[in-house]
């Protein structure tokens, strides 16, 4: 699993998701991650979390502000990791492109980085960020027999609206209503294990915060799942194989990412059909049971 930077994120809060991320996703057999870092480096690296994970050989830390930069043209300072600049991905060439088809050329650099470091190992690879989990029909897991593009859905935070109002919640409450946000942001960064709720009784938080997440919705993007070998370039949304040709789709009843857009910071939906409603349920909860 390569994880990309914080994106701004105070290093407590990026180790608190990211060990959240780790936790989960160990339950795929043989997993490690490779996790990318600008901001805060010597916070993460020395947290004790990070520390013993780093100790049992499932994580590695790629410090990026230790290699050389990247300059954006007129500007003699720094670029920062998060930056957008004019390129698009046309074939298997990034090329220089309209500005409304921005892709993050840094986060391009990154994940080649990781393909090629990796490439000895003939490695299956996932690329994600903190807020994408990712779900599948069965325990099983084995090479791809080709690099997949798997479908992202966008999760709300069901049981987050019952905490906020205290009763159940329609579809729409959990699009707009910014008071269910602000349980979202504290059911994944609490210490405590408990949680207000209605009234100010004491309740514990679920086991894992993922568990509280019960509808997802179909968005326009995709995630590449692929064989280092089959790989000769790689961008955030998608992997191209060394004739230039795009990985191939995998199905969703399969397999597909939960993008929890709002699990910290509280953004507008926009890119989410909202007659492709499905609720998150068995057979795609058996790492979520495992918790319980």
């Amino acid at each position: 699993m390569i994880i990309s930077a914080g994106f701004g994120l105070p290093p407590a809060d990026y180790v608190t998701l990211l060990v959240r991320h780790v936790q989960y996703h160990l339950h795929y057999d043989n997993l490690r991650y490779i996790v990318y870092v600008e901001v805060g480096s010597g916070f993460i690296a020395y947290d004790p979390r990070v520390q013993e994970l780093l100790r049992s050989d499932r994580l590695k830390l790629v410090i990026w502000e230790e290699f050389p930069h990247y300059f954006k043209h007129g500007i003699t300072g720094r670029s920062s990791y998060a930056s957008q600049v004019g390129v698009h991905s046309r074939g298997y060439t990034p090329v220089l492109f309209a500005p409304s088809s921005f892709i993050d050329v840094l986060q391009i650099l990154v994940y080649n980085h990781a393909i090629a470091s990796l490439f000895p190992e003939n490695s299956v690879v996932a690329i994600a960020d903190v807020d994408e989990f990712l779900v599948t029909a069965n325990k099983r897991s084995s090479t791809p027999a080709a690099s997949l593009r798997v479908p992202c859905r966008a999760g709300f935070c069901t049981q987050c609206g019952d905490v906020a109002l205290g009763t159940n919640v329609d579809d729409r409450a959990l699009l707009d209503l910014e008071r269910v946000h602000a349980v979202e942001r504290a059911l994944w960064l609490n210490v405590s294990g408990y949680h207000g709720g209605p009234g100010n009784t004491s309740k514990p938080w679920p086991s894992h915060p993922l568990a509280w997440y019960g509808i997802t919705y179909a968005e326009k993007t995709l995630k590449s799942i692929s064989s280092t070998r089959d790989i000769a370039l790689v961008t955030p949304r998608q992997a191209y194989t060394p004739s230039g040709t795009g990985a191939h789709l995998a199905s969703s009843t399969c397999a597909f990412w939960v993008h929890l857009r709002c699990q910290v910071n509280f953004r507008k939906v926009h890119v989410m059909n909202l007659s492709d409603r499905q609720i998150l349920e068995e057979p795609f909860t058996w790492v979520l049971d495992s918790f319980s």
